[in-house]
């Protein structure tokens, strides 16, 4: 090759490398403007920041560059198609941060660590002080005797965390700093010193988790064949105010086993590979119907569902929920002329708006026991 020749390459190679350059700078902009990135939604489990107003006044111009930052943060080009390719090269690579919001077990099972919560509190190293634990059990006290003088009945139930069931998953790294964590604390404090009616639902699940699965590897919550047992236990402690309560057999629900994803899996960008079989259950004679639809009553969540079933020799029922009681709610609904879910904390107009018999206070572990 001729020494122009190779002028000519060495030329063209380097606009080639010119045109990259500004193709990968100019790309990211592009992307904000026309919505070019063509993956789908990195599921986060949290709301992504809004962008900010324009600064109107001296204190909004303070802090407009700090709102527009997580804004951006939020939202640069290709984002979501980075985050994707990151999360699966972490998989595969078997790199595993223990402050990343997914953490890679053993087996590839996964378990959610918002905040580092599930480090926190599978080590058990910021136990309840006096204070902490008097005041979250005084705040239920009150509210359980605010029930009770309106002739509402109540059920404070937490729902454990993946790694209070399976720990034997969760990475040789993690080792606990005490045998006792905050939930213990608080369940401990609520039976032993109030009259509030608490269900622990870890040791019927730690026990049934020798026969079946109650939890699939690829997701942050109980499946179906461990909301059927929590439903159980919740069922029969509120038999002991109404005995029609009593939970329906196995044999009342058709079951199937499905391929499913799972939320964790999605965070990591690898729903489709990792799937978990799952049991889908549902009631043979399904009796409540969704009626949720109309106004709101002042201080709800946007996200509120009602059943109902034609029978009043029923209770009325209210539960305040997270996530996890989605799973529950085919089974609970066969149980109540009106039942009514709130994905929110305790409010009282909600209940002064739905005029229930019984309040159900269902709290994911972690949401139980946070700082």
């Amino acid at each position: 090759m001729t020494t122009t020749a190779k002028r000519r390459v060495t030329r063209s190679i380097d606009w080639l490398l010119l045109a990259v350059f500004f193709t990968v700078l100019w790309l990211p902009v592009l992307d904000s403007v026309f919505g070019l990135d063509p993956a789908p939604p990195v599921i986060e489990l949290r709301r992504l920041a809004r962008r900010p107003a324009p600064p109107t006044t001296v204190e909004r111009i303070e802090h407009f560059p700090r709102r527009f930052e997580r804004y951006y943060d939020d939202h640069f080009g290709f984002r979501k198609t980075l985050i994707r390719w990151s999360n699966r090269l972490r998989f595969f690579l078997h790199e595993n941060p223990l402050d990343a919001e997914v953490v890679i077990g053993k087996s590839d099972w996964l378990y959610f660590n918002a905040g580092e919560g599930l480090v926190d509190d599978w080590r058990a190293i910021r136990p309840f002080s006096p204070d902490e634990l008097a005041e979250e059990r005084q705040q239920l006290v009150n509210r359980k005797h605010w029930l009770e003088q309106r002739g509402i009945h109540y059920l404070f139930v937490i729902a454990p965390d993946k790694h209070s069931i399976y720990p034997e998953f969760l990475p040789s790294s993690l080792r606990r700093a005490a045998t006792r964590d905050r939930t213990d604390q608080l369940i401990d404090s609520l039976v032993h010193t109030t009259d509030i009616e608490v269900l622990d639902l870890r040791p019927v699940l730690r026990a049934a988790k020798t026969e079946v699965n109650v939890y699939p590897s690829n997701d942050s919550h109980w499946n179906d064949r461990g909301a059927y047992i929590a439903y159980t236990e919740i069922q029969r402690r509120i038999a002991q105010w109404y005995p029609t309560a009593a939970p329906l057999p196995e044999d009342a629900f058709e079951i199937t086993l499905q391929r499913r994803q799972g939320d964790l899996a999605r965070m990591l960008s690898l729903e489709d590979s990792l799937l978990a079989s799952v049991e889908w259950w549902q009631p043979r004679n399904m009796r409540a119907q969704r009626i949720d639809a109309g106004s709101r009553p002042p201080g709800a969540a946007d996200r509120r569902m009602i059943f109902e079933i034609p029978d009043p020799t029923l209770p009325r029922a209210l539960m305040f929920r997270d996530s996890f009681a989605e799973k529950l709610q085919p089974f609970l609904n066969e149980h109540y002329r009106h039942i009514a879910y709130y994905w929110t904390n305790f409010r009282p107009k909600v209940v002064l708006a739905e005029r229930p018999e019984l309040v159900i206070e269902e709290r994911s572990e972690r949401l139980a026991v946070a700082p």
